[in-house]
C-alpha cells in the first residue's frame, strides 16, 4: 500500500506518469490479496480508494465504476454490523468519505454532471451532520429542483468539491435543465509527452502546492505577533494579492466568469481547504458582485427569512473583549464594542472576567437577535469540535456546545478575530470542514460574519462599525459587508481623521476615559498625506466574509 500510494504520488509530478500510476496500481492488486474486505475491511476500503484514483487517472473507468461499487457494498456491510457503535460508524465513514468523493468523479467521467453535484452535496452534508451533531443513517440533501429555491435570473451559485483526483466547479443557474461543469485548460502541459498528465490532477496539483505555500508562510506570519513591523513586511502579507492572483488562476475564475452573465449576487459554497481562503476576492470586482458563502446547500434551503438590515429596538448581546489565556488583548477592542452598543436601546454586555462559559451559555438562550463577541475565535480544522470562542482564561465555548443551544432568534452573529489551526497532515484528510459559521447555522442563526484571519485591530473595527452602519440603512447583511470593505479599500487619511473624530463626539464621557488608543490612531492619520489610502492591501479587508442566506429580496422576488 505504502509502495503504491508512493509510486502514485510520484506520477503526479512526473512526465511518465502512466508508468508509475500502471505500477501503483499493480501494488495496490497485491495489497488486497492480503487485505481482503472479509479480514481487513476498514483497511481494504482505505486501498480501494487509492487503487480507484490512479485506475481514473488512467482512464480505466468501467474498472474504477466496479471497485467503487464493491467498495460501497463492503462500507454498507460494515454500517450494518451489530456490534458498530453510532461512534464506530461516525469514525468509518468519515475517514473512508473519499471513497463517496471519488462517485462525483465517476460521474463526471460519464457527463452526468447534474448527478455528480447531487452527490457531492450529499457527502458534505452527511460530514457536516456527522461532525456536528454524531452518527445518522437519514441524511437531508437536496435534490437539483430543490436547490433552485435559492436562485432567480440574477443569482448563481458557484460550487467547488475536491476529490483525491480532482477539483470540481460547478455553476448553478436558474432554471437550467443541469448545472455547468467548468473545464479546466491544462496549467502545465507536457511539451513531448504522448499522454500528457490529466489537466485535473495538474489543477490539483497546483493547489496542494499553492496551499501548502499559504499556510506555511502564514504559520511564520502568526510567529511574529508581537512585531508589527515584522508583520507588516513578512512575506505572507506583502506577497497575498500576488498568491491570491496565483489561486485565480488555478481555480480558473475566467471560466466561471464567462458563466456569469447578468448576475449580480453569487452563493459560494466552498469545499475542504477552500473555506479557508477568500474567494470572493478572486472574482471581478468590476462585476459588483454581491458575495455570500454558505457551507452547504442545505443549510440556505434551511434558513428562514429575516428582515432586512437591523433597528435600534433589537436586542443585542454583546460579549466584550475576555481576558483569554495566551493571546493579546485586542488594541481597538473597546472602541469597536462601545461603537456598535450606542447603535442599541436594548443590549446586555458581558464584559471581560465575567466571560465565563457558564454566563455565556445562560446568556445566549435568552432568544437575543444579535450576537457580537469582540474575542478571538478557534476553528479546529482537524479536530472541528474543538472550535470555539475563547472566553475568559481557558474557558472556551466549542462548537460542540454551540449545537446544543437553538439559536433561531439570531439574526446575526459577528465574530471580531479569527485564528485557524491547520492540519499537520492534509494529505489524509479527506472529510468536508465543519467549523463555528456551520455550527451556528445549524442551529438557526441567519447570517455570521466572519474574517479568515485576525485583521489588524483598527481596519477589523473600522469594517464592523461602517457594517453596522450599513445595517441600520436598511441594508441586507450580505450588502452591508460588501459597501464597508469597498469603503475600507478606498477611504483617504483625511477621511478617517473625520471619521474618527465623529465617533469620539458620538461616544459618552464615560466611554471616552478608555479610548487612548483611539486618540493615538488619530494622532497618527492626522499626520498623513490627506489622501493616502491606508487599508488598500488586501490584508485589511479581504478577509470578511458573510455566511448565511441568500438576500431576502432576491430570494422574494424568485416566489
Amino acid at each position: 500500500l505504502a509502495i503504491g500510494n508512493c509510486l502514485y504520488a510520484q506520477g503526479k509530478r512526473d512526465i511518465a506518469y502512466r508508468d508509475s500510476w500502471m505500477q501503483a496500481v499493480a501494488e495496490y492488486d497485491l495489497a488486497l490479496s492480503t487485505l481482503t474486505p472479509q479480514d481487513f475491511p476498514q483497511v481494504y476500503l482505505e486501498v480501494l480508494q487509492s487503487l480507484i484514483t490512479a485506475l481514473i487517472g488512467l482512464g480505466q473507468i468501467l474498472q474504477a465504476q466496479e471497485l467503487h461499487e464493491q467498495g460501497m457494498n463492503v462500507w454498507g456491510h460494515l454500517l450494518g454490523d451489530p456490534n458498530f457503535t453510532d461512534a464506530n460508524k461516525k469514525q468509518l465513514s468519515l475517514k473512508v468519505t473519499g471513497l463517496g468523493q471519488l462517485a462525483v468523479d465517476l460521474a463526471i467521467q460519464s457527463g452526468e454532471f447534474l448527478s455528480a453535484l447531487e452527490i457531492a452535496e450529499q457527502s458534505k452534508n452527511a460530514c457536516l451532520t456527522w461532525q456536528l451533531f454524531g452518527w445518522s443513517e437519514e441524511i437531508y440533501s437536496p435534490n437539483y429542483q430543490s436547490i433552485q429555491q435559492l436562485l432567480n435570473p440574477t443569482t448563481a451559485i458557484v460550487y467547488w468539491h475536491i476529490s483525491s483526483y480532482a477539483i470540481h466547479t460547478f455553476v448553478i443557474k436558474h432554471k437550467y435543465p443541469e448545472p455547468i461543469h467548468i473545464f479546466t485548460p491544462v496549467l502545465n502541459p507536457g511539451e513531448s509527452n504522448e499522454f500528457p498528465l490529466p489537466e485535473a490532477v495538474q489543477r490539483l496539483v497546483e493547489l496542494e502546492d499553492w496551499i501548502e505555500d499559504w499556510d506555511r508562510q502564514y504559520q511564520e506570519y502568526r510567529q511574529t505577533t508581537r512585531d508589527k513591523q515584522g508583520q507588516i513586511s513578512h512575506s505572507w502579507r506583502l506577497l497575498m494579492a500576488q498568491r491570491l492572483e496565483h489561486l485565480q488562476e488555478i481555480l480558473n475564475i475566467a471560466n466561471i466568469e464567462e458563466e456569469l452573465q447578468n448576475i449580480k449576487q453569487l452563493i459560494l459554497v466552498p469545499h475542504r481547504d477552500l473555506h479557508r481562503f477568500p474567494l470572493h476576492q478572486l472574482f471581478n470586482s468590476n462585476a459588483n458582485y454581491i458575495i455570500n458563502y454558505l457551507p452547504s446547500i442545505q443549510m440556505g434551503l434551511e434558513g428562514k427569512s429575516t428582515e432586512v438590515g437591523i433597528n435600534p429596538q433589537q436586542f443585542l448581546l454583546s460579549l466584550e473583549y475576555p481576558n483569554s489565556s495566551g493571546y493579546l488583548q485586542l488594541k481597538f477592542a473597546k472602541v469597536q464594542t462601545e461603537a456598535v452598543k450606542q447603535m442599541f436601546t436594548n443590549c446586555t454586555s458581558i464584559v471581560a472576567v465575567e466571560a465565563t462559559k457558564r454566563q455565556v451559555e445562560d446568556s445566549l438562550d435568552n432568544h437575543h437577535d444579535i450576537l457580537h463577541f469582540n474575542g478571538y475565535v478557534i476553528n479546529n480544522f482537524t479536530v472541528p469540535q474543538e472550535s470555539g470562542l475563547l472566553l475568559n482564561g481557558d474557558e472556551k465555548l466549542t462548537l460542540v456546545d454551540i449545537c446544543k443551544h437553538p439559536l433561531s432568534s439570531y439574526k446575526l452573529v459577528t465574530l471580531a478575530a479569527h485564528e485557524t489551526i491547520i492540519p499537520k497532515n492534509r494529505t489524509n484528510f479527506s472529510s468536508e470542514y465543519a467549523g463555528l459559521t456551520s455550527g451556528f447555522l445549524s442551529q438557526g442563526v441567519d447570517y455570521v460574519l466572519t474574517p479568515l484571519w485576525t485583521v489588524e485591530s483598527a481596519a477589523s473595527t473600522l469594517i464592523i462599525v461602517e457594517f453596522y452602519r450599513n445595517l441600520q440603512k436598511n441594508k441586507s447583511p450580505i450588502e452591508a459587508l460588501a459597501l464597508a470593505t469597498h469603503w475600507l479599500r478606498e477611504v483617504t487619511a483625511g477621511e478617517l481623521v473625520q471619521w474618527y473624530e465623529d465617533l469620539l463626539d458620538n461616544l459618552g464621557q464615560e466611554e471616552l476615559r478608555n479610548q487612548a488608543d483611539l486618540a493615538t490612531e488619530l494622532y497618527r492619520v492626522k499626520h498623513m498625506s490627506a489622501d493616502e489610502n491606508l487599508y488598500n492591501h488586501p490584508y485589511y479587508w479581504a478577509a470578511f466574509t458573510i455566511v448565511g442566506n441568500s438576500d431576502v429580496a432576491l430570494r422574494a422576488s424568485n416566489k
